[in-house]
């Protein structure tokens, strides 16, 4: 790993993996400088929960030397570094993939997604959100159902059921980079994604409703309905990434995040594995 910042200052620029990476504190976040780069750059991008991506492209190449320019001169600034020589440094790096990361100090910014019915089998969602990159990223996750785009709506089409379980997916990823997504909908709103014809057939088995069945598949980031082996395997992943044992060396807040993140999963685990009309319910929706 090549460091142009070492790890001893607050912000990081370093070379992993053939790709140049900018690890961002909430100042940096918050400028200018980033807000537009990432609003601006009309190549791929790949929002993932603390990072995005932006793919290479011959075509971007001008656009992105501009931005490593400023960034080596807002840097350089910074640290004392030789001005010429840093932008230098990253400018040979152009053709490298870029990936912004956020460090612990950046602060989400919530938006709010409004998700309803409109007519039978149509879903209507609206991305309360002006960040266009944000509104494309939402739709690619929904892109094979998506009936109709308009702005920052989406009218999707759940007649067929690998739409209601992407949706149900959809819905259960909430971090996006320095976004963080919270769904409004009716409480009935599951009850009619998965109709009473689907339903019956389990809900006889358990006192369990549809709604807290929906939330502990979306706790182990599974669509609903997954096989009890996929359950198993996403819950040892994140019981381990979410152990407090991992964390009780750092800050009272982080444990307890933690510990509460843990006893959830366990929660979700212990109860989908309990429910005797699981197997029904994974007939019904393979």
């Amino acid at each position: 790993m090549l460091y142009l910042i070492k790890r001893g200052c607050d912000m990081q620029i370093f070379l992993e993996n053939e790709t140049l990476v900018v690890l961002l504190d909430d100042e940096m976040l918050q400028s200018n400088l980033v807000r537009d780069f990432i609003d601006y750059y009309l190549g791929e991008k790949l929002v993932l929960r603390q990072s995005i991506i932006f793919l290479h492209q011959d075509v971007l190449l001008s656009y992105k030397e501009i931005f490593l320019e400023n960034l080596g001169r807002v840097y350089a600034k910074k640290y004392n570094f030789s001005q010429d020589f840093f932008i230098k440094s990253l400018l040979k790096l152009k053709d490298k993939i870029l990936r912004f990361d956020l460090d612990s100090t950046c602060n989400k910014e919530i938006v709010d997604v409004d998700i309803s019915f409109n007519v039978d089998n149509i879903v209507k969602i609206k991305i309360n959100c002006a960040k266009h990159w944000l509104v494309q990223h939402l739709y690619l996750i929904l892109r094979p159902y998506v009936k109709t785009v308009s702005g920052d709506l989406l009218l999707i089409n759940i007649q067929d059921i690998n739409a209601k379980k992407r949706l149900q997916k959809f819905m259960s990823k909430k971090l996006f980079f320095y976004f963080e997504i919270i769904y409004n909908y009716e409480n009935s709103f599951f009850d009619k994604l998965f109709d009473s014809t689907s339903l019956a057939s389990f809900s006889e088995h358990s006192s369990y409703d549809i709604q807290k069945i929906v939330q502990y598949y979306s706790i182990l980031d599974c669509h609903i309905g997954a096989p009890f082996e996929i359950l198993r395997k996403n819950y040892k992943k994140l019981a381990k990434a979410y152990h407090p044992d991992r964390v009780c060396f750092v800050k009272q807040k982080r444990v307890v995040h933690y510990t509460n993140k843990f006893q959830i999963l366990q929660e979700a685990y212990t109860s989908l594995q309990k429910l005797e009309y699981q197997p029904v319910f994974q007939n019904n929706f393979a």
